[in-house]
């Protein structure tokens, strides 16, 4: 909650605020079904920046699955800190 309540201070501060919401996972799996998490993930947070009072309109969700690790892996490896997702405001 306290995350949250940060990125909506920020997003407050611009006068017209645009806003990506990237879905990532690990290197488990293939790649249809990790860009289908990482996208669950990346619709799960923008419904609640929505449901917080953001304008549907200005908050975009994607997945980049597992193409952009936090922590580069083998293929395969479950690394929990590769599963997040990343809130970018314009």
């Amino acid at each position: 909650k306290q995350d949250v309540d940060r990125i909506l201070a920020e997003i407050a501060r611009r006068p017209v605020p645009d806003v990506l919401v990237v879905g990532h996972t690990d290197a488990v799996g293939n790649d249809t079904s990790n860009d289908a998490l990482g996208q669950q993930r990346a619709d799960s947070m923008r419904a609640a920046l929505i449901g917080r009072g953001l304008a549907p309109e200005n908050v975009r969700a994607i997945s980049r699955g597992k193409r952009a690790p936090a922590v580069p892996t083998a293929d395969g490896v479950a690394e929990p800190r590769n599963r997040r997702v990343e809130i970018l405001v314009r």
